[in-house]
Formats: C-alpha cells, structure tokens, sequence
C-alpha cells in the first residue's frame, strides 16, 4: 500500500511534470505560430526559401544547447524571425515579377525599334519611340528589381552562416568547458545582433522602395 506522503509527492510529480510540459509546449508554440505564416511554404525549392530553412533549422538545433545561454537563444530567436520576414518579402516581390518578362520585353522592344526604323511618317516614329521610351524604363525596374535580389541573397547567405556558426559553437560546448564556451559565446552573440541590425536596415529600405 502506498503510503499518503508517497502519493502526496508522485501526484505532485506528475502535476508538476504535466505543468511544465505544458509550459514548454507553448513556449513552442508560441514561436511556431510566429514563424508559421513567414515560413516558406513546403516544397518551395527556389534559393531564399532554402536558405529561410536552413536558418530555421540552424536556429532550432543551437537552441536546443542553449538552454543556459538565454540571452544568445533570445538572440538568435529575433535574428531567424527578422531573417524569416525579410525572406518573406522578397518572395513575394519575386513572384510578382513574371517568369522570362525580362526576355519578353527585350523582344518587345526589339520588335518596335524595328517598327520604327522602318516608319517613314514622324508622327508614327513619334509614337514608337514613346513606346520605347516606356519600355526602357521597365527594363531598368527590372533590373534594380534583379540587383536588389541578388543583394538580398547574399545578405541571407550571410545571416544563415552566423546561425550556423551559433549552432556549432553550441554544440561544441557539450565537449568544452563552460567558461571557453563563454567567452566564444560573447563573439557569436555581437555578430548575431550585428546581423540582425543589418537586417533591419535592409528591410526598412525595401518597405520605402517603390519596387
């Protein structure tokens, strides 16, 4: 028979234990539904979705080993949301620009400047070189569009390789002393909060961008 202070500490283990695992569960949950809807959607394989997955997934595996390093788990968890958003955004910048527009309209205008140099009245040549005129400069939206990608790629290239670092340096520290691992720690947290700061530059400039 079990004796009343027995049961007494096994329920009091078992609610405790309950408590905390629902502590935990919603701490998880919390940051999942923060992140679920700036996360690439499944089978997304084109790069920025990639390396927005592979920062999450650097990002979970550090925190699992930063159980004691709180400030650094804090950081990294504002650096994959900040990384998550920014990727978000130029997703979504990305589908809106149309798959081969830029071949299309340097046929495009390729084909009116023919058109033009074979008018012979100046008010059709007037017209044409308006349309010409307006295609150019898509053509150069375009391009800064593909200079801005391009750029926000190699930022996230970036970012992905500080939270790897950050994973690496966690999981060294099952196999280090506390006080090396520490003063490593101080290093990889300033460049996490650098890398995040830069993010918030970047993504203040592509909000103002009328692109």
């Amino acid at each position: 028979r079990v004796s009343p202070l027995l049961a007494g500490l096994g329920t009091g283990l078992v609610v405790g234990s309950a408590t905390i695992a629902r502590h935990l569960k919603l701490k998880v949950n919390v940051v999942d539904k923060e992140l679920q809807g700036l996360l690439p959607a499944a089978g997304a394989d084109d790069e920025i979705a990639k390396l927005v997955t592979q920062a999450m997934t650097s990002y979970e595996q550090a925190a699992e080993c930063l159980d004691e390093h709180l400030q650094a788990r804090q950081m990294a968890e504002q650096l994959i949301k900040k990384i998550a958003r920014f990727g978000k955004k130029w997703q979504e910048i990305e589908a809106q620009t149309r798959k081969g527009e830029r071949a299309q309209l340097e046929q495009r205008i390729a084909e009116l400047q023919g058109r033009k140099d074979a008018a012979t009245d100046d008010s059709v040549r007037t017209e044409y070189e308006r349309a010409l005129v307006a295609l150019r400069e898509q053509l150069s939206y375009l391009g800064e569009i593909e200079k801005g990608l391009a750029r926000a790629v190699a930022r996230l290239h970036h970012q992905v390789a500080t939270l790897d670092r950050l994973r690496l340096a966690a999981l060294r520290h099952r196999s280090a002393g506390a006080a090396k691992f520490g003063e490593e720690l101080k290093t990889v947290v300033d460049e996490l909060q650098q890398a995040g700061q830069e993010l918030d530059i970047a993504a203040e400039v592509l909000t103002e961008s009328p692109n």
